[in-house]
């Protein structure tokens, strides 16, 4: 049911690409990080990649669904736990899909501030204990779906060039059924090509 319903996403949004005004891809990087219940954490660096497609609505107002595959996570800290006298550091990896749907007002020729809620679907999640190698964590006890607001500004240039600025705040706890709150949040960075 999962991946059926990824991938009727994907195919609404390719077709969305067709009828829309401009359309583009994206990458760059993640600055990482959760909040809530969690102590002693810090930003994993990671990435993303993904394609939108821009509706204008006027001169300045416009909007841009998106479909973007985000690594995201943190790394944890547990002091109170050892492994030959050393603090374990464990890196926690969650694998996204994200479907933003941003509101994008135009403030100058090259400037846009945007902002809009975001969907995301957890495709995997993986843990390190400290110089060890990723294994599949409990899949089960990580909820499915992600809720979150994304706000950001871009710099797009006459040449379809642009530079993406976002912060992505997290509403949801990630934790399934756990008093334990933790939720996503997220800086990223991201040069794109837009094809008007």
């Amino acid at each position: 049911m999962k991946k059926l319903f990824l991938t009727t996403i994907i195919v609404v949004v390719a077709m969305t690409s067709v009828v829309a005004q401009n359309f583009g891809v994206k990458a760059g990087l993640n600055l990482a990080n959760v909040r809530g219940d969690a102590k002693n954490v810090s930003m994993l660096t990671s990435f993303h990649v993904g394609a939108f497609a821009e509706f204008k609505i006027s001169d300045t107002f416009s909007f841009q669904p998106e479909l973007v595959y985000s690594v995201q996570g943190a790394h944890m800290y547990y002091l109170g736990i050892t492994i030959g006298f050393q603090p374990i550091d464990a890196t926690y990896n969650f694998n996204y899909i994200n479907l933003p749907l941003m509101a994008k007002y135009k403030v100058s020729d090259n400037f846009s501030v945007l902002a809009g809620p975001q969907i995301g679907f957890l495709t995997s999640a993986k843990v390190k204990i400290g110089s060890g190698n990723f294994s599949d964590a409990e899949y089960h006890s990580y909820k499915s779906t992600d809720f979150g607001l994304n706000l950001g500004i871009i710099y797009e240039l006459r040449n379809g060039l642009f530079f993406d600025l976002r912060y992505d705040i997290g509403f949801s706890n990630i934790i399934e059924e756990s008093s334990f709150d933790l939720k996503n949040s997220v800086i990223s960075f991201s040069l794109g090509y837009k094809i008007k």
